[in-house]
């Protein structure tokens, strides 16, 4: 089963497909088109203008997140793919420098575990006499 974003996000991506070019839509496998008509979440109220520009719509992230995989394994040129893949990339690069970062304090402690011994209750009543005994003295 899956979550409910993302079977509120495949209903919005059903939606935004209804407004879809109908050669792109053709594109996509009659098995991904069926995972999303049985998965969808029909009770979700959509708020898809078709004539307002996709990128200025509110759309749930998991909604993007569908259509980027939609793009990439159906729509997209090689180039275009090369060029999304180079720009994650990119990104990662920043992250990598950002944890590198010299202001990010990378101090690793030593730690040593500490050794626990168990006790038999026979030990343990011992001691707790011994406590009694010089605590009262």
């Amino acid at each position: 089963m899956l979550d409910k974003n993302y079977q509120r996000a495949l209903k919005e991506v059903d939606e935004i497909l209804k407004y879809t070019d109908s050669n792109l839509v053709e594109k996509i496998p009659n098995k991904f088109i069926n995972f999303i008509h049985e998965n969808m979440d029909n009770s979700h109220i959509i708020n898809i203008n078709p004539n307002v520009n996709l990128n200025k719509q509110i759309l749930l992230p998991e909604t993007e997140n569908i259509l980027t995989l939609i793009y990439l394994s159906y729509w997209a040129t090689k180039e275009e793919k090369e060029e999304y893949y180079n720009n994650q990339k990119v990104n990662i690069k920043s992250y990598d420098e950002i944890f590198k970062n010299e202001n990010v304090n990378n101090t690793i402690t030593n730690k040593e575990l500490t050794i626990i011994k168990k006790e038999n209750i026979i030990t343990k009543f011992i001691n707790w006499i011994k406590n009694i005994i010089t605590k009262t003295t």
